[in-house]
């Protein structure tokens, strides 16, 4: 039995890949940009948190898999790039983000690409709910002999799915407790303005941006960086939690954004 930790969440998944440059690099977890539709490149944020979840807990899908393909493992949880696609696509069948209706698909070139309509109007509808997101993995888990229970964040009422209603001090106190658990946290928002313009790094380019992406997106939530609670001056200082998204290391303030727009949590653990 692995001793989960959270040093070895901090270490999380790794995927092997070459960076623009030629040169070998180790990413932090999956990219939708590498799913073969435009749906998944452009809803599957959701599909891939699931898929980097699932590799940390040991559940690995695809073919000529290189790991045991049932139970636990204690590999050191990184994965070529192609291996790790093949594990992608097989939980994009179990969790496909929903297509936009309005949306004409059609086959250029070998690939699917879409006519835009006249508004602006998502690409995709991505994976909108917790409660699938969360049904999903257990579901894939079990497939693989892996027992995983879901576990939501506590309010006043209780524990519930609906977490947007969970305080920021809940919040916080949820992902505390679950990280020093080693266990991760994957964190939906739905149009949250405070995740405007955040920036990050490409680990496959080196490249710094800048982006509005993260206000509709899944994370995988896997550390949190020490803060004292108050500086000199009484105010709250910052909350910066560490998060995988498109195959990079990214840090967010949660005081910055929590409570701006909908934002779910949520977490697993094994049984």
């Amino acid at each position: 039995m692995i001793d989960y930790s959270r040093d070895l969440l901090d270490k999380f998944i790794g995927v092997t890949s070459v960076a623009n440059n030629g040169s070998m690099i180790r990413l932090y977890g999956g990219d939708q940009a590498w799913f073969e539709t435009e749906n998944g490149r452009a809803g599957g944020c959701g599909t891939v948190a699931a898929a980097n979840i699932l590799a940390y807990f040991g559940v690995l899908y695809g073919e000529n898999t290189a790991v045991p393909d049932v139970g636990l493992f204690t590999e050191n949880r990184c994965f070529t790039r192609e291996l790790f696609i093949a594990h992608m696509h097989e939980v994009y069948r179990g969790l496909t983000p929903m297509k936009a209706p309005w949306q004409s698909w059609v086959r250029r070139g070998g690939r699917e690409v879409h006519r835009r309509t006249v508004l602006r109007l998502p690409d995709s509808l991505g994976i909108h709910s917790p409660v699938r997101f969360s049904n999903a993995v257990i579901e894939m888990a079990k497939g693989k002999g892996v027992q995983l229970r879901v576990v939501w964040p506590q309010n006043t009422k209780g524990r519930r799915p609906a977490n947007h209603a969970v305080g920021l001090d809940e919040a916080k106190s949820f992902i505390l407790n679950q990280i020093n658990k080693g266990m991760p946290v994957a964190m939906l928002n739905f149009g949250n303005k405070g995740l405007r313009g955040v920036e990050y790094q490409s680990a496959a380019t080196g490249r710094r941006y800048s982006t509005d992406r993260f206000q509709w997106h899944w994370v995988v939530i896997t550390g949190v960086k020490a803060q004292e609670r108050f500086g000199a001056d009484g105010d709250e200082r910052p909350f910066p939690v560490v998060a995988s998204s498109w195959g990079n290391r990214v840090i967010l303030d949660l005081n910055q954004f929590w409570g701006r727009g909908l934002t779910h949590l949520v977490s697993f653990e094994l049984v």
